[in-house]
């Protein structure tokens, strides 16, 4: 299972919905409304919502089913 805290943004997600619809894309920190976003169908779509404690919560009925790194992060 992928968690929220291990995505970061200009990681790449596929996601899921529970009605089977899919979306994937690059990671996009919305800053100014604390969400995370994936561009899809030309439209910001947000699938997570950062939560009073500074954590991550996913939108109801969305599932992060894929998940790669960005490339152009430094490996510690």
């Amino acid at each position: 299972m992928i968690t929220l805290n291990e995505i970061e943004a200009g990681d790449l997600v596929q996601l899921v919905d529970q009605r089977g619809n899919t979306a994937s894309g690059t990671v996009l920190l919305d800053a100014t409304r604390g969400r995370l976003c994936v561009r899809a169908f030309g439209v910001m779509l947000p699938f997570a919502a950062e939560g009073p404690a500074g954590s991550w919560r996913l939108a109801p009925g969305v599932q992060v089913v894929g998940h790669t790194g960005s490339l152009l992060r430094a490996v510690d």
